[in-house]
């Protein structure tokens, strides 16, 4: 029986690896989040910003950036330093407000779908090229039951950097 198990899903794995999808978000993987770069090729000087959207297992939100419960765990995303490149600060969207019966007061959340958009600048003495944007988003996923541990999702894109 526990060999069946393993077969099924070490071939589920497979499956989703040839397909490019992958196992629904649950508990232990409560939340994804995908990452692009507009514009995607920027010249020495120039500024771009890199556009994360949240995807939220299903009846779940995340806690904004500023949540109503100091006991809540906010989004934010921390930037890694990369050559050629100065992050400026995040911007959050804006939060929806929901009511859970667990919390006395409406809380301060984000949707899946919800983008939070980091701008940059590529330094003007970067050198033509790819440069890779890496970061991570730490949250806490809550639904109508409960608040899950925060998770910490990596993030990576990449920026071209192109003389005119």
């Amino acid at each position: 029986m526990i060999g069946e198990i393993v077969v099924a899903v070490i071939l589920l794995s497979a499956a989703q690896a040839q397909t490019g999808t992958k196992a629904p978000l649950d508990a232990d993987r409560p939340v994804e989040a995908t990452a692009v770069v507009e514009p995607a090729s920027v010249a020495p000087g120039g500024e771009a910003t890199l556009k994360i959207t949240l995807s939220i297992l299903e009846g779940g939100h995340a806690n904004s950036n500023i949540p109503s419960d100091p006991n809540l765990v906010p989004t934010r995303f921390i930037a890694k330093a990369a050559a050629g490149i100065v992050w400026g600060g995040p911007r959050y969207p804006e939060p929806q407000t929901v009511r859970e019966w667990y919390a006395p007061d409406p809380l301060s959340v984000y949707l899946s779908g919800s983008v939070i958009s980091v701008p940059f600048t590529v330094e003007k003495t970067a050198h033509e090229g790819a440069i890779d944007l890496v970061g991570s988003i730490l949250t806490q996923i809550c639904d109508h039951d409960r608040c899950y541990p925060p998770f910490s999702v990596k993030v990576a894109a990449q920026v071209i950097v192109k003389k005119k």
